[in-house]
């Protein structure tokens, strides 16, 4: 998947070489997908997402497959989908939604949340 597969997780980890030679790349390619840059993640196909949404919507569905597999029966949907906007916003510090706490997110956010925690339980049903 290319040099940062791990981004954002590796993001932290990188040297100062490597983020301006990120800058540099996104200047050079303007549909490279980055913060500020605006890619139709919900209408775009897995294989036509740029590196690092592939990486990241890869990094979500393991999260919630490894949270409904190992959380109590007893947690409701919105106890693990509160989880799932956690982690995004650790990985999505650059937007204001990783912000907002997931009980103050409009339905339209939460329901995200909600869909991948209900994607993982389907999948493993």
């Amino acid at each position: 998947m290319g040099k940062w597969k791990n981004y954002p997780q590796d993001l932290e980890k990188v040297s100062p070489e490597e983020k301006a030679e990120m800058e540099k790349i996104v200047k050079e390619n303007p549909t490279f997908d980055t913060p500020g840059v605006c890619e139709d993640l919900l209408n775009t196909p897995f294989k036509k997402l740029s590196e690092k949404w592939q990486a990241e919507n890869v990094g979500a569905a393991r999260f919630a497959l490894e949270l409904v597999t190992s959380t109590a029966e007893s947690d409701t949907l919105e106890v693990l989908a509160d989880k799932v906007h956690q982690n995004w916003s650790k990985n999505n510090s650059w937007d204001n939604l990783s912000k907002i706490p997931y009980n103050e997110l409009s339905e339209e956010e939460k329901e995200k949340d909600r869909q991948q925690i209900l994607w993982a339980k389907n999948l493993l049903q």
